[in-house]
């Protein structure tokens, strides 16, 4: 999908091997993305972590605990300066309402991970944030990365 995208991209955001999770080729397949999109002239390339809790399949949520080291491993080696490790599993921690099986998300989990992709974009490109951290609050005029565990309590609240 990546090489038959017309680019170039600035920022790309990744959350992909949900439906792979016994495959132990992993840090392989980073790669090939990483290189994929560099390709394109990506900037910035953010890696969202895998959520863990309320997954049916305990390989997958196994194997979703060894990705997610395997992410926070690679992300920190200088040859990966510029993918960014988005902790959306930290983020979306004791947000089960956000999903109906762990993956798989509810409406408010889709408009939790559409702001939390923003935010992540808004930041990673020193904009302001797309909206307020809580109702009525204000923006602010240089976005801070997404702090995990720091979901909105009502996502629709803060488009509404």
């Amino acid at each position: 999908a990546i090489n038959s995208a017309a680019g170039p991209f600035d920022i790309a955001y990744v959350d992909a091997g949900h439906n792979d999770w016994f495959d132990d080729d992993f840090a392989w397949q980073f790669d090939v993305i990483v290189d994929a999109l560099r390709a394109k002239g990506t900037k910035v390339i953010l890696w969202a972590t895998y959520t863990t809790e309320g997954v049916r399949s305990s390989q997958a949520t196994a194997a979703y605990h060894w990705n997610n080291a395997m992410l926070r491993h690679l992300t920190s080696l200088p040859q990966y300066h510029d993918v960014l490790l988005a902790d959306w599993a930290g983020y979306s921690a004791g947000h089960r309402e956000w999903f109906f099986d762990g993956t798989h998300m509810t409406q408010p989990g889709a408009y939790a991970v559409a702001d939390y992709i923003a935010r992540w974009a808004a930041a990673a490109l020193r904009s302001p944030c797309p909206a307020p951290r809580s109702p009525g609050g204000t923006i602010p005029s240089r976005c801070p990365v997404p702090a995990p565990s720091n979901g909105p309590a009502d996502p629709f609240a803060l488009y509404r």
